[in-house]
């Protein structure tokens, strides 16, 4: 009953291959069997086209002959069988005739057998890069069921059992599916009354005559399409249908039914505040600079806008005017006078974004290898709650960038227009 999988060498492929010829793990430590075939320290390591004393730099020398530098330098695979079955010499053969059928006509390959554990095991490192024409093998899915083919045709040839359900998981795997295929359509109905919609309410109340049902099912909001018959939870839909979510869209999409236009969005927040601390000369460094150019190209206007009519252009317009927006409120709500204030909280959100990366990817890899759809909604929730805060980090961040690349012009423009102002005075 041979298990079998194969996956992505990414980082150093010597301390793979070190790994998988660990003596600690390969030295028979069977002892029964070391006395009876006069067998002691006897390692079971094989290599298909490849050096036995150096496999690693063999495989490095392929890559080079090609030119080869991509990420994925090899690929680790084992094939692991059911305690008590085979013997060692046995599950050694049975691997190395396995990377012989499936590998050996292009690839070089190191077969290690593993008997450390209550089961023995092979272990397979292949390198990604062919060494007859340097094609590179890509681990489809058709190649894992080719392996997990072999690998069963073998061992009914060595008298070993084998996985007569090899769809093992297929109904948890189609019940993930069709809830998948019906979140889908509840979220695509969703987006279309949402862009009806001028209040929450009436979004709901249309979900509703369109056969939805919204409950509680162990104290989680949850919603019920009419032809599934499993109540779906509502994080499971993502962060964007939630109901402050939902809320904040429909206010959003309803701006566009609004024939009149304040552009108050595009406007700096708190900006009669900031205008005054402007106008009584309390600003100093790139406050100052930034606020005085808001206030001449206008998105800072010193008096009231009342609402107006505006084109589908001059809204585009505005919408680009964001950036000034955001670098102002950045450098009040972080006190930033200077280029160095930038610098240090650009770095600071860097780390804390890759941080937020970094555990947010571990948690779309724990879904990964989930099977229960409830295992994978609860980690696809845990991955989402990251989503807000490395939302903000990578706006920062982008607007950290943008002050700096355009701080020294603007303060050229500064210079230019009090020249051209003093310039002015003396012809008067």
């Amino acid at each position: 009953m041979a298990v079998t999988s194969m996956w992505a060498v990414k980082s150093r492929l010597d301390h793979v291959i070190d790994y998988v010829e660990d003596k600690d793990k390969t030295i028979s430590k069977v002892i029964d069997y070391a006395i009876q075939d006069g067998k002691t320290n006897d390692q079971y390591i094989s290599c298909i086209n490849c050096y036995y004393d150096n496999p690693y730099g063999h495989m490095m020398k392929t890559k080079e002959l090609f030119n080869d530098h991509k990420q994925r330098l090899a690929y680790h695979g084992y094939q692991s069988f059911k305690p008590g079955e085979g013997t060692p010499d046995m599950i050694h053969e049975i691997g190395v005739k396995t990377a012989r059928e499936l590998f050996g006509d292009k690839f070089e390959v190191v077969v290690t057998t593993h008997l450390d554990k209550k089961y023995y095991h092979n272990h397979f490192i292949v390198n990604a890069t062919s060494f007859v024409d340097g094609k590179r093998f890509c681990n489809t899915k058709h190649d894992r069921y080719l392996m997990r083919t072999v690998s069963d045709r073998l061992c009914k040839e060595y008298g070993l059992s084998v996985i007569e359900n090899p769809e093992y998981g297929k109904r948890n795997k189609n019940n993930y599916q069709a809830t998948q295929s019906f979140i889908k359509e509840i979220k695509h109905d969703f987006d279309l009354i949402i862009k009806k919609s001028f209040l929450t309410k009436q979004v709901y109340d249309a979900m509703k005559m369109e056969g939805y049902i919204f409950e509680m099912v162990n104290e989680m909001e949850c919603i019920r399409h009419p032809r599934y018959d499993k109540p779906i939870q509502i994080t499971m839909l993502g962060e964007r249908y939630n109901y402050d979510s939902i809320n904040s869209r429909v206010l959003k999409d309803g701006s566009k039914y609004n024939t009149y236009y304040s552009g108050s969005k595009y406007n700096v927040q708190n900006e009669p505040y900031i205008f005054q601390l402007y106008k009584q000369k309390k600003l100093t460094g790139i406050q100052y600079t930034y606020v005085k150019w808001a206030i001449l190209i206008g998105i800072m206007p010193q008096h009231h806008l009342k609402p107006r009519k505006h084109s589908k252009e001059t809204l585009e317009a505005l919408k680009k005017l964001d950036m000034y927006s955001n670098s102002v409120n950045l450098m009040f709500k972080y006190d930033i006078h200077s280029l160095d204030d930038i610098a240090q909280h650009q770095s600071k959100a860097q780390v804390e974004l890759n941080v937020l990366l970094k555990e947010r990817q571990r948690c779309y890899y724990k879904r990964s290898k989930c099977i229960n759809p409830i295992e994978m909604s609860n980690w696809s929730t845990k991955a989402t709650a990251y989503t807000p805060k490395i939302k903000q980090l990578r706006k920062e961040i982008k607007t950290c960038n943008f002050i700096k690349d355009r701080t020294l012009s603007y303060e050229r423009q500064n210079q230019e227009l009090e020249q051209n102002k003093s310039k002015g005075q003396r012809e008067r």
